[in-house]
Formats: C-alpha cells, sequence, structure tokens
C-alpha cells in the first residue's frame, strides 16, 4: 500500500452508530451529543492516533489494559462487544463512549468504509479468490489492465500498487481500515479498476464485508485453513459467499473444468463465465489461444476476441491461471491487444515450482500445498530428474495447518519422491523462520514424517531451517538436483544457500550468476510494471492478531 494523505478524513460517530443500528450490529445506543468525529479506525494492538476510533478485538482478560491504552493516546470511541460494564462507565466519564456491537470485525469494516466514504463503489472492483494461484491471476489480471492502458491497481500477497508505483504488503488481504484506506487512494488516484486477492480468512473476519466487488474468480479448490474454518464444507461456504454477494448484475468468472470450483462459484444468480477446454466453455481455451465467441459477447457486452498465446511458461494449470485473468480483465474493460501483452510479460512467479538455477545444479523452490503439489510437481520434476545425477529433498512442516494437511501432503510427497528416486529427504520445522503463532506441534510434524516413512524413506529432521541448507550446500554437487519445499511466507531457504554459495570462493560466486532474477523483478514483471517502482512496506500496514 502506497501513500499518504497530507489530511485526515471525519465522520460522526452519530452516522456510523445509525448504521450499525440499521444493520442490527449495535446492542445499545449510546448518548453521542457533542462526541467528536473519528479520524481513523484502530484496532487492539495497533498504535492509537488521536481521534481514532478503537476496535476492541482482544478477550476480556487483555482487552481493559490495550483499551485503556488506546484512549490513553486519543481515542475518542471505542466499539467493543460484551465490555466490562464498569470500564464502560469509566470511559464514559471521560467522555469517551462505547460501541457496544455484536460483531467487532464487521463494525471495524464499516467504520472504516463509512470514514473512507466507501471508495470501492467509485472503483470497479474485482476479487480474486480460491485455494491456489490467487496471487498468479491476481497479477496476471493487473498486467492485463496496465498494458491496455488502464488506469488500476491491486494488491496480493507478494505486490501492491495503484498505477505505476508498487509496494510490499504484509497480509494476502489487509484488514479493512487499511484496505479502505487503500481503495481510496485508489479512487482518489483517478484510478478506474482494482484487483484484490481475497483469501478465506480476509471473508470470515469481514475484511472485504464493505468492498462493492463486482467481477469474482475463483481459480481452485482444496482444503485449507481448516484451522480457521473447521472443516471443508464450511471453507467452501465462505469462499462462496464472495459470489453470492455479486448480485445479479455482478460476473462470476471460473475453471468450469473443476467440479470443486463450479460447486463454489456458479449458480448464485450472478453471470457465470465458466472457462475451460470443455464444449460448455464460455470462455475456451486451447493451447494456442484464448477463444471468446458469441456467447462470451452476448453475456458480458464485450466484444469477441481471439487473445494468441505466445509466453511458453503458460502452459497446464499456468494458462488457465492465464485464461481467468484474461477474461477478468476483458470483463473490466482491457483490450484484447493488452491482455495478449500483459500475458506474453510474464515470467513466472518467485516460489510457485521456480527453477532458480540449471548449473552447476539445479534447484526448484516451491510452497507447500498439497493440492498444488498433487496436480503439478511430479509433471513439473520429472525431466529435471531424468538429467540430474542425485536428487535431494528439504520439506517444510506446515505449522498451524493441523494434522490432516500434514499427514495428507507427506502422502503425496513420499509417492512422488519414491517414484523420482529421491536420495536424501531432509525436513524442517522452521522455527528459525516462523513466529510462534506458526511453530509446528510434535503432532504436525510426526504427521508428515509418519507419511513420508510410509514409503520406506529414510529422513533427516531438523528443527530450525539454517542447518537443513547447510546440509544441502554440503551435499549438492554438479548436476544434482535441488528440491526446497517451504510455507507460503516467502521463505529464506534460497537465500541461504546464495549466502553460502557466497562464501565459497571463485566457483561459488561462479555459481551464483546462474541464479534467476530477484524475486521482486519476476513479481513487478507479472504485473507488468518495474521493480524499480516497488517500496518497502509502510509503518501504517498493520498485522492481523
Amino acid at each position: 500500500m502506497t501513500g499518504a494523505t497530507l489530511t485526515r478524513p471525519q465522520t460522526p460517530l452519530a452516522d456510523l452508530a445509525t448504521r450499525l443500528t440499521r444493520l442490527g450490529l449495535l446492542d445499545r445506543v449510546p448518548d453521542l451529543a457533542g462526541a467528536p468525529d473519528y479520524q481513523g479506525v484502530t484496532w487492539s494492538l495497533e498504535p492509537t492516533r488521536p481521534g481514532d476510533l478503537h476496535i476492541n478485538l482482544l478477550g476480556a482478560k487483555r482487552a481493559p489494559a490495550a483499551v485503556r491504552r488506546a484512549v490513553l493516546d486519543g481515542a475518542v470511541a471505542v466499539c467493543w462487544s460484551k465490555p466490562n460494564a464498569e470500564l464502560v462507565e469509566e470511559l464514559r466519564a471521560q467522555g469517551v463512549p462505547v460501541l457496544e456491537v455484536t460483531d467487532e470485525r464487521r463494525a471495524m469494516s464499516l467504520g472504516s468504509a463509512l470514514l473512507h466514504g466507501f471508495p470501492s463503489k467509485d472503483i470497479a472492483m474485482i476479487g480474486i479468490t480460491g485455494t491456489n494461484a490467487k496471487t498468479t491471476c491476481t497479477l496476471m489480471t493487473a498486467a492485463c489492465l496496465h498494458r491496455s492502458g488502464m488506469s488500476s491497481a491491486f494488491s496480493c500477497s507478494e505486490l501492491a500498487g495503484i498505477d505505476h508505483a508498487t509496494t510490499k504488503p504484509t497480509l494476502t488481504t489487509p484488514d479493512a481500515p487499511e484496505l479502505q484506506r487503500w481503495l481510496g487512494e485508489v479512487r482518489d488516484s483517478g484510478s478506474t479498476t482494482a484487483v484484490l486477492e481475497v483469501s478465506s480468512q480476509a471473508i470470515s473476519d469481514a475484511r472485504v464485508a464493505d468492498v462493492a466487488v463486482g467481477i469474482a474468480v475463483c481459480t481452485t479448490i482444496g482444503v485449507d485453513h481448516l484451522d480457521v474454518h473447521g472443516s471443508e464444507a464450511r471453507y467452501r461456504a465462505v469462499k462462496r459467499s464472495l459470489f453470492e454477494g455479486l448480485g445479479p448484475d455482478g460476473v462470476a468468472v471460473f475453471h468450469g473444468d473443476d467440479a470443486a470450483v463450479v460447486e463454489v462459484a456458479a449458480g448464485t444468480g450472478a453471470i457465470d463465465i465458466p472457462v475451460g477446454r470443455s464444449p460448455g466453455s464460455v470462455v475456451r481455451i486451447t493451447d494456442d489461444a484464448l477463444h471468446f465467441g458469441p456467447e462470451f459477447a452476448r453475456l458480458t457486452g464485450r466484444p469477441q476476441a481471439i487473445v494468441p498465446i505466445t509466453n511458453p511458461l503458460l502452459r497446464a494449470h499456468v494458462l488457465t491461471n492465464a485464461a481467468l485473468a484474461a477474461t477478468a480483465a476483458l470483463v473490466a474493460g482491457a483490450n484484447p491487444a493488452g491482455v495478449e501483452a500483459g500475458l506474453a510479460g510474464y515470467a513466472g512467479l518467485p516460489r510457485r515450482l521456480q527453477v532458480v538455477t540449471r548449473h552447476p545444479f539445479t534447484l526448484v523452490d516451491d510452497m507447500c500445498n498439497p493440492l498444488s503439489v498433487a496436480n503439478t510437481l511430479e509433471d513439473a520434476l520429472a525431466p529435471l530428474r531424468r538429467d540430474a545425477r542425485r536428487f535431494l529433498a528439504g520439506i517444510s512442516v506446515r505449522g498451524n495447518r493441523g494434522i490432516p494437511m500434514n499427514a495428507q501432503l507427506g502422502e503425496i510427497l513420499g509417492g512422488i519422491l519414491v517414484r523420482l528416486d529421491v536420495d536424501e529427504v531432509h525436513v524442517t520445522r522452521n522455527e528459525d523462520f516462523v513466529g510462534p503463532v506458526d511453530w509446528a506441534t510434535d503432532a504436525e510434524e510426526q504427521a508428515l514424517l509418519g507419511a513420508l516413512r510410509s514409503w520406506g524413506l529414510e529422513v533427516t529432521v531438523y528443527r530450525e531451517i539454517r542447518p537443513l541448507v547447510e546440509a544441502l550446500h554440503r551435499s549438492l554437487r554438479r548436476d544434482d538436483l535441488a528440491l526446497l519445499i517451504g510455507p507460503h511466507r516467502p521463505a529464506p531457504g534460497v537465500d541461504m544457500l546464495r549466502e553460502l554459495l557466497a562464501g565459497d570462493g571463485r566457483r561459488g560466486r561462479r555459481a551464483l550468476t546462474n541464479f534467476a532474477s530477484s524475486a521482486d523483478e519476476l513479481l513487478a514483471r507479472a504485473a507488468g510494471r518495474s521493480s524499480a517502482s516497488i517500496t518497502k512496506p509502510t509503518d501504517r500496514i498493520g498485522n492481523r492478531p
């Protein structure tokens, strides 16, 4: 998220209270006579500025101290579910009203959107969701819009931007205060279209409850975030709610050849645009082109088109992602030539089956999601393994993702590694990299190890990632193949290996010259931008508790 406004917006608390009451979110309307306008929205652990509305998201034990601190820092009102009665009276005596709501996160979204004038209503919003490929599809869509000459913005887990300027975000989908602030900047910049990666957690946390999505895209559907949603059925229902919110004028773009995706995205009353190779697809994929025929034109009011596929990287599932992105962009107003150019510039993404180097050894870096592993990993590695002398694998336990997911990952990976005749298998819990919240439990680790060993594999186990990378560095020789399967966040494995090679003298430095472009460059190219425009996150981008 980029930029900063010179003056802060402000909104009457009474206006927010009225809207909360209409939604049935306010238990009791406090006396707001003489209450000052609020000028910002912050929650629990974020720094509070004078004039902010403070949203309490903490439990009964930790909340009083956090609320008192926020008021001391200048909060003009507090929004809280089931507040401490004594503290409510204490705050009222200080002239600080308490809005007693039934859903703090929903209130946070509404308060943030109201403060910035519901900016998404002035922007053509494209929301992209799914288990995998959300980031890829978001960046491809952004590139198609940008190369079509449209003033546009985008936000995903790896990169965000308004027109040419880009920055590094901290969450897949920002929290409501930051998201609405960013959308206000998008509107004020004159951008007419925005592409937003929408995670299931963002939907369940009501971060996008007040974002007027007009085009929704579904990439893939697997099993994920059961720690948040509790069941696969609930996870799918949360994803489907994005499409249910489109209404009859909205457009649902989805992979029509995938039954799970169709179950989530189709038939909500929106205009359905299935994309795929099957005869019933509204947008048809062939190896050399995307076909937007008469039915596409009838449903969307956009002209028919054929977009040639000239980029050799657009094959298999990546081509499906490109077709979804192209469809969303064309519906939003992009032109076929811009879409073709946007897709032609795609050079892959970091950590998505990324071939980091092919000489003197081959290194592949990927994120460990069972669905992507099952669908793509073996096909991608098989030709590399045929050319390799030995095959070494480094695998991360998925902390905070549960026993079933790690067991599934181990079962799928074990079969692939055996079929590809792996020579060494190393597993790490990444405790020197991920935060305590994402540390793997003993049970999660054993689920992964048990599944791998059931295939007869010998596994070396580490608590940290550094010793794993050091072991690979010691073992790697010319013509070997190494695979790193790490967490979803940008993992340091490749960077650690670069550091170790740099200390190997001239031979190590020579090996580094064959490593792929930087992650920033790949991300910027995928979005149709320049890596020189990327800035670091600003200090106002908060982390979700």
